[in-house]
């Protein structure tokens, strides 16, 4: 079974100082999931951060990313991510979408750019409450309809997974390396040239 987190950086609006909108999906089979979260765990003891800390870009100290992203240049890191420049969007799709449509659609066009081997029946956590469960549908309905369209099987199941809850370690990775590709605008920077050789840019 292979698990994929889903995570996005940057905001759905058109705001002239934020141009990108980042999107990232990780993926780990089961061992390397335990592997990771037993890392993450050891870093909260060694940097003496509370047992349920969050791991997420935004606010992290360098010693939190240090670590974060040492631990993931060591691990089987397979990520895909996707960087929308903005000023690509039509007046027409602006007027008619919403911002969850323009997140929707970046799913989508990311979930595609994904092998069959870590789509086809697997699952998927998206960073969304379970109270958002009306943007979960929509978005297995369009993923699923996507991939149909292309001859493809869609993940077994797709589900919600906050990144505060108990086992939302995938997800607090999709939000690092977003945040990180996001701010660094490119896989460039002081961590993210190590995390290539697993990465696919799309």
């Amino acid at each position: 079974m292979i698990y994929s987190g889903l995570d996005w950086s940057g905001s759905p609006g058109r705001e002239a100082h934020d141009p990108l909108l980042v999107i990232a999906i990780v993926h780990f089979d089961g061992d390397e999931l335990l592997r990771l979260e037993a890392e993450l765990s050891a870093v909260r003891k060694a940097l003496r951060l509370t047992p349920d800390y969050v791991f997420k870009h935004l606010g992290a100290s360098r010693p939190v990313q240090d670590r974060v992203f040492s631990i993931l240049a060591a691990l089987n890191l397979r990520a895909h991510i996707t960087m929308i420049d903005k000023s690509t969007w039509t007046e027409e799709y602006v007027r008619q979408s919403s911002g969850p449509d323009r997140i929707r659609d970046g799913i989508v066009a990311l979930v595609l750019g994904c092998p069959d081997a870590l789509v086809a029946k697997q699952r998927l956590f998206v960073d969304l409450p379970r109270a958002e469960m009306k943007l979960i549908r929509d978005q297995r309905t369009a993923i699923g309809q996507a991939l149909r369209g292309a001859g493809r099987k869609s993940f077994g199941n797709v589900q919600p997974r906050p990144d505060h809850r108990r086992g939302a370690s995938i997800i607090q990775m999709a939000d690092m390396i977003a945040g990180e590709v996001h701010e660094q605008r490119g896989l460039t920077g002081p961590y993210l040239p190590a995390l290539r050789p697993g990465i696919i840019l799309l």
